[in-house]
């Protein structure tokens, strides 16, 4: 593991510490002078600790999980730029925290996670197209190789996602929740390497990582630095490596805003009277999704960038290819699927559009998938992206 490690702080490698480094740290701990970055002191003796190469920062290893947050760094040899405070995580990056730890990675009916049930259709009517969606991302993750790293990979919560580390030795796991990671850890066991870490920041030398995937993060990512969370991935991948990032166009997807216009409160006003005047009778309605238990009071933060945001952006310095995860969210799922109206056969429809024309399904719909590609040796590396309109691609782009 420490071969892919380095210091959130300084950049530099990370080694395990010695048996009598720890006696020397815990020495001090118990007398009450070490302190992390955050200013916080260190509460309890150490077991098991990473240490950066220069001396300057110890990292906690905790049940498996390296702590590799910069606030979270003991500070050894403090220097001159060394303050108490520093690093300390952002509003709306605590906010995230706070909401998955407290109930987005709890366990919940059927022992599937509240996040699982909160944003998802687990009805019968939508099991098949929920499978086949989630296994998109398997066909951009065939190539294999050592690491494969899931940045915000959560309690990895849906079975699906399993599979997309079969053909690498190893995924890397690094999410903001402890929580999360004692959850994956249960389902990965060995194959996993569990980093408590900050995709705007992180912990891993460049150009380590076979494969990189970012499933539903980037838009939980603070407005202006959603751009760093990208170069991050960016910069962790090998050449010739591929990223996948599965984003949501919030209120920036034309399909999403069209299917929304009947549901207004004056649409369905006029759809009521008329099924008064008709003696229409409103049929019962279909059962609700499992109860959750109350959310947390400061909702889970979200923030969309546009196309042209991200054109700009990933072009800069990389070549990118656009396809459609999933076209359609969870309230046009439950309003317009429907088994009494062929609802299954409505959404074998829905998946055949993406398929056949997953760049217009992926501008259009609600999901998009970016693919990027990381310019191998003797290949091109300049920054080019693609209109998802055009007949043309560019060389590296996947070929679907």
């Amino acid at each position: 593991m420490q071969d892919i490690l380095c210091c959130p702080v300084t950049k530099l490698g990370l080694k395990a510490m010695t048996d009598e480094q720890l006696n020397q740290v815990n020495r001090r701990i118990l007398s009450n002078e070490l302190r992390h970055r955050d200013g916080t002191s260190v509460q309890r003796p150490l077991t098991q600790a990473l240490e950066s190469e220069d001396g300057r920062f110890a990292y906690i290893i905790e049940d498996g999980i390296a702590m590799l947050l910069a606030a979270f760094a003991i500070v050894l040899n403090p220097g001159s730029e060394d303050q108490p405070g520093q690093d300390q995580l952002r509003e709306e990056k605590q906010v995230v925290k706070d909401w998955y730890d407290q109930f987005g990675w709890q366990t919940g009916e059927g022992g599937l996670c509240l996040d699982a049930l909160a944003f998802g259709d687990l009805r019968p009517v939508s099991k098949e197209y929920g499978h086949k969606t989630q296994l998109r991302p398997l066909k951009y993750l065939q190539q294999g190789g050592k690491y494969i790293l899931d940045v915000a990979s959560g309690a990895i919560p849906q079975p699906e996602y399993l599979q997309y580390s079969e053909a690498f030795e190893k995924r890397i796991c690094i999410d903001l929740s402890f929580v999360a990671l004692q959850q994956a850890r249960k389902k990965l066991g060995s194959r996993g390497i569990y980093i408590l870490g900050d995709i705007t920041n992180l912990p891993l030398r460049d150009d380590v990582c076979d494969a990189v995937m970012s499933l539903h993060t980037i838009y939980h990512v603070p407005e202006d630095e959603q751009s760093s969370a990208l170069r991050e991935l960016y910069r962790v991948l090998k050449p010739g490596g591929t990223a996948l990032v599965i984003y949501n166009w919030g209120d920036n997807s034309p399909l999403m805003r069209m299917a929304r216009i009947p549901l207004n409160k004056n649409c369905l006003a006029v759809f009521h009277f008329l099924q008064r005047l008709f003696g229409l009778r409103e049929k019962k309605p279909e059962p609700d999704q499992p109860a959750l238990p109350p959310r947390p009071a400061r909702n889970l933060y979200f923030h969309a960038h546009d196309y042209k945001w991200f054109e700009a952006e990933l072009g800069k310095y990389c070549r990118f290819d656009l396809v459609c995860w999933r076209s359609v969210d969870q309230s046009f799922l439950v309003y317009y699927i429907r088994p009494a109206f062929f609802g299954e056969t409505f959404l074998r429809l829905i998946y055949w559009w993406e398929s056949a024309f997953p760049r217009v399904a992926a501008r259009m719909g609600k999901f998009p998938m970016f693919i990027i590609k990381k310019a191998g040796p003797g290949t091109s590396a300049g920054p080019v992206s693609m209109d998802v309109t055009s007949r043309t691609r560019p060389v590296e782009s996947v070929q679907i």
